[in-house]
């Protein structure tokens, strides 16, 4: 796997057999540059475009939204399907990082809930 995009030092968007990827894990970004291998010992989680569809919102929300909630979201979703053993669909970690990152927005505007 070949690093495309730094997101920050927890969060890469990798290229797998001309696949790209999501790669989710503690430091898997520290001192990466574009096209680097990754280490895959430092690999939490890995989210796979379903579809076009997928790809196209990642990277929308990528170019929006803080890489801060992007690994937040991946936490509270690993974090879930090993308590409930199940899988959630990729989708998932779009609309929980936005979802996340406005509900930070409203707190620190204090709006009201």
């Amino acid at each position: 796997m070949l690093v495309k995009r730094i997101f920050n030092n927890n969060v890469l968007l990798a290229e797998n057999s001309e696949q790209e990827l999501v790669i989710v894990g503690r430091g898997v970004g520290f001192k990466q540059k574009i096209g680097n291998t990754v280490d895959s010992s430092k690999i939490e989680k890995t989210y796979y475009p379903q579809d076009e569809n997928w790809t196209r919102m990642f990277n929308e929300m990528a170019d929006t939204i803080s890489s801060d909630y992007v690994e937040i979201a991946s936490h509270i979703i690993s974090t879930a399907e090993k308590s409930l053993g199940l899988s959630f669909d990729g989708y998932l970690l779009i609309g929980l990082a936005d979802h996340i990152q406005f509900a930070v927005e409203r707190l620190q505007k204090k709006l009201a809930h």
